[in-house]
């Protein structure tokens, strides 16, 4: 997890260098360098997945912080695995599929081993926090309602900052 996890970072897992690929019609070619050359472009992706996966790798090998790795890795994993099924397997098998999915087993195992902390982590995550915070109904209605018009108060004060994350891009 950490050395992908840095080559993610740093730009070395992802791209293509091959220019006989980069200039062939994109309908010409297969999916894999297609999705490679498309996870290069994106620097904020390859710097969030790589530092979760590093941050998971750590943290789950640490007694005190297991079971927070094990929950930080887990949708990392799926993740991965579903690129790999969906984009990779066709060019190098279903070796790095099977790891991947014994991976998440063995995540699994972990968090199956702590099942009472999970259990208790659950039941205190979702049960009720207080019996003084009752609302009246009309209150839930009231709350895809406000939502929805956040979301228009929100689009209006961010367009200052895309004009200047625009400007910033275009020069």
């Amino acid at each position: 997890m950490v050395s992908y996890g840095w080559e993610k970072i740093t730009g070395g897992q992802f791209g293509i260098t091959n220019t006989e690929i980069l200039n062939t019609p994109i309908k010409d070619v297969d999916k894999f360098h297609v999705a490679w050359h498309l996870f290069s472009l994106s620097k904020v992706f390859n710097i969030i997945v790589g530092s979760t996966q590093i941050l998971g790798a750590l943290l789950i090998v640490i007694n005190r912080t297991m079971l927070i790795g094990a929950l930080v890795l887990l949708p990392v994993l799926f993740q991965i695995l579903l690129v790999d099924v969906a984009f990779a397997a066709e060019r190098f098998g279903s070796a790095l599929p099977i790891r991947l999915f014994m991976m998440i087993l063995s995540d699994f195992a972990i968090l199956y081993y702590y099942k009472d902390r999970m259990i208790l982590a659950w039941k205190n995550l979702t049960g009720t926090i207080s019996t003084k915070l009752k609302y009246k109904w009309w209150i839930y209605l009231l709350v895809p309602i406000v939502g929805f018009l956040m979301d228009f108060v929100f689009g209006f004060i961010s367009i200052p900052f895309k004009m200047f994350i625009n400007c910033l891009m275009s020069n």
